[in-house]
């Protein structure tokens, strides 16, 4: 896995999805899960349309994607999922 956003935001929500579909516990209900698991592909598949803060350089992107980034980490792990 790269840690590119997009291929981060996807694997997030394919894990949300994993853990619904097995019946794992989890402090949020499956629709809460499913729900930010949309949120993660919606930004993944729109990440190239995403327009990026003028003020902070191209490579400070908005918070639309740095906070969906931040959750994907969280939800991979701290290295992001990557082993």
């Amino acid at each position: 896995m790269t840690d590119q956003p997009a291929d981060l935001l996807a694997a997030a929500a394919n894990r949300l999805r994993d853990h619904i579909a097995n019946g794992k516990v989890a402090i949020l209900n499956p629709a809460a899960m499913e729900y930010l698991a949309l949120w993660l592909d919606t930004t993944a598949s729109g990440i190239d349309a995403i327009d990026y803060c003028g003020t902070h350089g191209d490579d400070h992107p908005c918070r639309c994607i740095t906070e969906p980034w931040a959750f994907a980490r969280a939800v991979l792990g701290q290295d992001g999922g990557q082993q």
